[in-house]
């Protein structure tokens, strides 16, 4: 009988080490992506929500995606900040350093 009794302990000790393998899996399910299709405003943190809307109708305007804009306009932005045509005037505020210091200039 001492046999019996093992071999029911080796197989509980089976079956809950599948069990844990089983749910330590990555899921298979397809997420469902139906909320980002009907709302598909893009936010980009920091980045002030007027900038936001202007980036996103011009990226419906001209029927390109809107990352593709966003990169291309920092493209464009380094360009000139690199050319000095950009000017960079970083201000202390609140014990950091930004370039709107004003509220409501640029957010």
């Amino acid at each position: 009988m001492p046999d019996k009794t093992r071999r029911d302990a080796l197989r509980t000790v089976e079956d809950e080490a599948k069990e844990i393998i089983a749910q330590s899996r990555p899921s298979q399910a397809k997420r469902n992506r139906s909320w980002e299709r009907k709302n598909p405003a893009v936010a980009y943190r920091g980045i002030p929500p007027k900038v936001q809307e202007r980036i996103l109708t011009i990226a419906k305007e001209h029927s390109v995606p809107v990352g593709e804009l966003a990169g291309r306009l920092l493209e464009a932005g380094l360009t000139l900040f690199d050319r000095g045509e950009l000017p960079l005037t970083p201000q202390l505020k609140a014990g950091k350093y930004t370039l709107y210091p004003v509220p409501g200039n640029g957010k």
